[in-house]
């Protein structure tokens, strides 16, 4: 990171009480979230194929489900991870 990219992101930090995203952090953020959007197609196609055939719930594989599910849960912790590690960045012992 450029020393004025630093320095503006440090005040940033200081004046917003808010970590500030790296840009390979928010590449992160992106990724994550184009993931979760995918996984939010599959859930609404599943909900529609489950409207228009409710007598035909078999064609809804649970391990399907389950893996959505393990996916989800997937990118909610990188996410988490990544929020933890910005801010440790960002709060580092200036003294």
């Amino acid at each position: 990171m450029a020393l004025g990219r630093w320095v503006a992101a440090l005040v940033q930090t200081n004046v917003t009480s808010l970590p500030v995203l790296t840009d390979a952090e928010l590449a992160a953020v992106l990724a994550a979230n184009r993931e979760l959007a995918a996984i939010g197609r599959n859930i609404n196609q599943i909900t529609r194929n489950l409207n228009e055939g409710f007598q035909e719930t078999e064609r809804v594989k649970l391990e399907k489900l389950q893996e959505l599910a393990a996916a989800i849960a997937s990118e909610r912790q990188a996410i988490r991870e990544l929020v933890r590690a910005s801010r440790q960045a960002w709060s580092g012992d200036m003294e």
